[in-house]
């Protein structure tokens, strides 16, 4: 079970990062351009089709969408108070949250998700992307800019700038009203959302090939190794308390377990908060995540 688990949902997901990954090296061609491209066309395409055209029940939506954010939530308070026992640093203790509390789950998570659970399963995980995303507008980047300060104002303004909010609304819009989208739009949408997963997992290749992690392994290898394991075990303890089963306990759980966010770096590189050492934390979980999503599919399957 564990070969095929590995063999029919990780090793497309690998090989397809991993040609984003030699492409970098190689070429030394910079993913910014793709970036823009995946955040503001690709990704909110791939997010109204798989809403759209996959019913997806409001209870367990909800569901979804009330955990995520109670499990981001709470693993940011236990960086928080982690890094606080440690006496680390602000920077260090900002880099710890991002790191630690942020997940890849969109370029990692969708085609983990299609792959194993098939449609309805990355329906399910797009709910949770955009809990996790309005997250990172707010919690994430309140953490890395708390040196300046921060207003509610600029947070809302991040808030309203994601533009998945938008496509989730419109979606969910259609299907209450049960508007069907015109034959020439819909094929348009479904062609976009079509390339979302496949370069979406190049430019996670390519934006790793720029990491330079230098001599932080050390000292980001503690924080990776909890990242691997503790955000799932958490996941698995919410699910339990909430009687969360079957599809929307999976699509938590396999989210849950995805590896730390490429958009914590950014907000590190912008913010200055030791963007070498949440670089290293990401790189460390993207290879580890082969071994801990393997074996958590292999449980879950």
């Amino acid at each position: 079970m564990q070969v095929l688990v590995f063999g029919d949902v990780l090793l497309p997901v690998m090989a397809l990062t991993a040609s984003g990954f030699l492409l970098g090296r190689l070429t030394r061609v910079s993913s910014t351009p793709l970036l823009t491209v995946t955040f503001y066309v690709l990704q909110p395409a791939l997010i109204f089709q798989a809403l759209y055209a996959n019913a997806v029940s409001g209870r367990d939506a909800s569901l979804v969408l009330g955990l995520a954010l109670l499990l981001h939530v709470v693993m940011a308070g236990t960086a928080l108070l982690g890094s606080r026992a440690a006496r680390w640093d602000e920077a260090k203790s900002a880099a710890a949250i991002l790191s630690f509390s942020f997940n890849n789950t969109g370029a990692y998570g969708f085609p983990v998700l299609l792959f194993a659970f098939g449609k309805e399963g990355l329906a399910l995980g797009v709910v949770y992307a955009v809990a996790h995303s309005t997250l990172q507008a707010t919690l994430a980047v309140g953490v890395a800019s708390w040196r300046g300060g921060t207003s509610v104002r600029a947070l809302l303004g991040n808030i309203l700038r994601v533009p998945w909010i938008y496509a989730l609304a419109l979606a969910l819009t259609c299907r209450v009203a049960r508007f069907t989208l015109p034959v020439g739009l819909a094929r348009s949408v479904e062609l976009l959302s079509d390339g979302a997963i496949p370069l979406q997992l190049i430019l996670l290749g390519l934006q790793l090939s720029e990491v330079r992690i230098g001599k932080v392994v050390r000292e980001a290898a503690p924080l990776a190794a909890l990242k691997l394991v503790l955000p799932t075990l958490t996941a698995f303890g919410i699910t339990a308390a909430f009687g969360l089963a079957g599809l929307p306990r999976n699509v938590l759980l396999v989210q849950a377990s995805a590896p730390a966010a490429m958009n914590s770096l950014v907000l590190a590189l912008h913010y200055d908060r030791r963007p070498e050492l949440v670089a290293a934390v990401i790189l460390l979980t993207t290879i580890g995540s082969c071994l801990t999503v393997g074996l958590l599919l292999a449980y879950l399957m």
